[in-house]
């Protein structure tokens, strides 16, 4: 199901442990918490070995799939993640794990070093109950990446710039299982959502000449995302947020995520908008790495649409006067400068 020079014989295939029966837990301590995770943690504890288990709070829900993933505690406090989901998306999960379990190993490969810091991925130990399967990592990281980031004493360690690199490219060239009938919308409509956050927050963007260009800048972006984007695997809204920093100075995934599709090279964008306070060098690695020192002038224009686009659907949603418009308009005004008042798609500080 995916590309076949990313799967390989080495890649674990998900097993599942078999279930046994086991005592029922004590409902009477967890009256005052919501029952269907009292029906979920009284699954967990029916099966073998995780008697004992209890759940905390949900940290991922995907209505629409019906798979979410929580904080959960074995019987001596240590935390885990926890992934549950029906049967009928367990193919799902298991074609999309084999695929990361090939991330990981390749990743491994890469040099000595990355085989020294340990695997990116923790390992998973699926089990099934009659009404669904549950996947269980220990948590193995406190501190998300990107948060550490943005104290700018600490450093973006260049071992940890190939390794996100790498995962990320590694990550969309497997098969893209979500593709539908509808899938095409996603750059279909992006000219027209673009045009419906400009005439919303128009009247509220200073007039003065070094800002007379903006909205043919973010309308031509748009244009030449929707003409050059094919759509492949996607952490999402999870890009930022799932990558965590080990004592060791590894960089691991380690925080819940759940894979979409969307336009290639979004996932950097998103990780580049987060990071935007760091030294602009920083970022210019991180882009150098990623496409091995050979941009394509295509991901310019993404990345100047997605981030005039973040900021202003959060100017959109702010309030006029307010702390965060004014906030919202100090960073447009930063974006004009990097621009150079939105006249080219090539940051000044990458040139």
């Amino acid at each position: 199901m995916y590309n076949k020079s990313f799967t390989n014989k080495a890649c674990h295939v998900p097993s599942f442990e078999r279930c046994e029966d086991g005592r029922e837990p004590d409902v009477c301590s967890l009256k005052f918490r919501p029952p269907e995770m009292l029906v979920l943690e009284k699954r967990l504890n029916g099966i073998s070995r995780m008697n004992g288990w209890t759940l905390g709070e949900c940290i991922v829900l995907n209505d629409a799939s019906k798979i979410s993933i929580f904080r959960a505690f074995d019987k001596e406090r240590r935390e885990h993640w926890l992934c549950t989901g029906p049967w009928q998306k367990w193919q799902l999960v298991s074609d999309l794990w084999v695929h990361l379990d090939s991330i990981n190993r390749m990743m491994l490969d890469v040099s000595p070093l990355f085989q020294a810091l340990g695997p990116m991925l923790p390992a998973v130990r699926w089990l099934k109950t009659e009404e669904g399967f549950f996947g269980i990592a220990e948590r193995r990281s406190d501190t998300p990446f990107l948060e550490y980031l943005k104290d700018k004493n600490h450093l973006f360690r260049f071992e940890n710039i190939v390794q996100m690199a790498g995962f990320l490219r590694f990550l969309q060239m497997g098969n893209n299982v979500f593709t539908d009938r509808n899938s095409h919308k996603i750059v279909d409509t992006l000219g027209e959502r673009t045009a419906g956050l400009i005439e919303q927050v128009k009247e509220r963007i200073p007039h003065t000449p070094r800002f007379s260009r903006w909205s043919s800048f973010v309308t031509q972006n748009a244009k030449s995302v929707a003409h050059g984007g094919s759509l492949v695997l996607s952490l999402g809204v999870y890009a930022p947020t799932c990558f965590a920093y080990a004592r060791s100075s590894a960089l691991l995934v380690d925080y819940p995520f759940l894979l979409s599709e969307d336009v290639v090279h979004a996932d950097l964008c998103r990780i580049l908008f987060e990071l935007r306070t760091r030294d602009p060098q920083d970022l210019k690695c991180l882009i150098d790495v990623y496409f091995d020192r050979d941009v394509p002038s295509y991901f310019f224009a993404q990345f100047a649409h997605h981030q005039l686009f973040t900021i202003l659907e959060k100017l959109a949603l702010s309030a006029p006067g307010s702390s965060q418009e004014r906030k919202m308009l100090e960073e447009f005004d930063k974006l004009s400068q990097d621009y150079e008042h939105f006249r080219t798609p090539v940051p000044c500080w990458y040139k």
